[in-house]
């Protein structure tokens, strides 16, 4: 939740039910992401900032479109825009209203944050989660893990959405996106390659079994999850 001005700073995973391929979490740190960026891309990120869409779709909507988030009233639980303008309001976000009752969320953060207690430079934002590379980025670099055909398949598939998107859709109006904030630009796929590289880098991979505990400096450390086959289910607790 790094794209809203607070979040948990500890978070408890607990493996109730482990599956035997994939579904492994894993572990980034993000102070280690901050060192290993390029320099160039660092500076444009901490002079940038980053620059956040969001858009849901409205209560009434009958068809789903796909490359939209949720209906609004799922993610806020009301009906009410009062009310999710009051919500918005406590986290500087700005709400735009549409045709149909859709609603745009944008907001502005920083890319780097302190660490509230050793002061270290951490990556503190959701660029890499928001950006339309993301899902064909990371499924490069999970085939490699994998091997898996339908991996394969899966990457095909989105650079043919990728190109689709591009071709029919303004980079504000997708389900969500991430600009450079003070320029109000797009992010390259290039810079946020180079983001992808020093997140892989920093990262640690585990198989979770049974029982397992897991506890996390949320303000330091970034958590994910690798493809999976049912059943798993991993209880999380934030505080």
């Amino acid at each position: 939740m790094s794209f809203l001005p607070s979040s948990p700073s500890r978070i408890l995973f607990f493996c109730e039910k482990a599956t035997t391929i994939g579904g492994e979490t894993p572990l980034c740190s993000f102070a280690r992401v901050a060192e290993q960026l390029d320099p160039v891309v660092r500076q444009r990120f901490e002079t940038e900032g980053c620059l956040y869409y969001r858009n849901y779709t409205g209560p009434n909507e009958t068809q789903i479109d796909p490359w939209k988030l949720k209906r609004w009233p799922e993610i806020f639980n009301t009906t009410k825009r009062s009310d999710v303008e009051e919500m918005c309001a406590k986290d500087d976000v700005k709400v735009e209203w549409g045709d149909g009752g859709k609603l745009r969320l944008t907001n502005v953060r920083p890319a780097f944050a302190r660490h509230p207690t050793t002061g270290q430079l951490v990556w503190a934002n959701h660029s890499q989660v928001f950006h339309p590379s993301m899902a064909l980025g990371e499924y490069k670099r999970i085939v490699k893990r994998t091997g898996s055909p339908f991996h394969y398949l899966l990457i095909i598939f989105l650079m043919l959405v990728g190109l689709f998107r591009r071709l029919f859709q303004r980079h504000e109006d997708q389900g969500m996106n991430c600009f450079y904030a003070k320029s109000g630009r797009p992010i390259p796929d290039e810079d946020m390659e180079k983001v992808r590289d020093a997140i892989w880098k920093s990262m640690n991979i585990f198989r979770w079994q049974r029982g397992d505990v897991t506890f996390i400096d949320n303000r330091q450390v970034s958590h994910g999850r690798m493809p999976f086959t049912e059943p798993r289910r991993i209880l999380t607790a934030f505080g």
